[in-house]
């Protein structure tokens, strides 16, 4: 009967960027840009530099509240911290967009 309420658990996963890149890496390599150490990165963001040194060496990765500042710090977008990726998102000109009456169908 009990066996029935176990609690699931996922299967455990690498923490790694869309792209492929380690999440760790991207973070490591934009600190040591930045002339940082985990230490630095750990008080602007109020956590340990053992929390920093785990994302880094992907055992574990930053919690979602924190990648807002992170990006901050490092001057990127959640994007690119996430994907790996610096595509921006670009809007068409205004010549060639499509008035809402073209859209509906």
């Amino acid at each position: 009967m009990l066996a029935k309420y176990r609690r699931f658990r996922y299967p455990k996963t690498e923490v790694r960027a869309v792209n492929g890149k380690e999440m760790g890496i991207l973070i490591s390599k934009l600190r040591k840009e930045q002339n940082m150490t985990q230490k630095d990165v750990a008080e602007r963001l109020c956590v340990s530099s053992q929390a920093v040194s785990k994302w880094e060496n992907d055992l574990s990765c930053p919690d979602i509240s924190l990648l807002p500042v992170l990006c901050g710090i490092f001057g990127i977008s959640t994007d690119e911290l996430l994907t790996g990726s610096n595509d921006e998102v670009r809007m068409l000109p205004a010549e060639q967009r499509k008035s809402l009456d073209e859209l509906i169908l």
